[in-house]
């Protein structure tokens, strides 16, 4: 879940409080920020939006990418 608003756990980190709250003690996720698993049920339905998961391809097209950077500069060093 991805927070839309600043989101604050209480002293005793049993409650999700909103920036204004009295209670707030403890940053949970900024504007933006993903909210850790364990805390998502504690958030009011208000303050969140669900995270979508991260295409596949993408991730293997930078992992590619990284392999070819690795194999480029190999490549270009010499050896004595």
């Amino acid at each position: 879940m991805i927070a839309k608003t600043r989101l604050y756990l209480n002293a005793d980190r049993t409650k999700v409080v909103a920036e204004n709250s009295k209670d707030a003690a403890f940053l949970l996720a900024g504007v933006g920020g993903e909210i850790p698993v364990e805390y998502q049920k504690l958030v009011p339905g208000g303050g969140v939006a669900p995270v979508a998961p991260a295409p596949v391809a993408a991730a293997v097209n930078k992992a590619e990418d990284i392999e070819s950077r690795k194999t480029r500069v190999v490549g270009t060093l010499k050896h004595k």
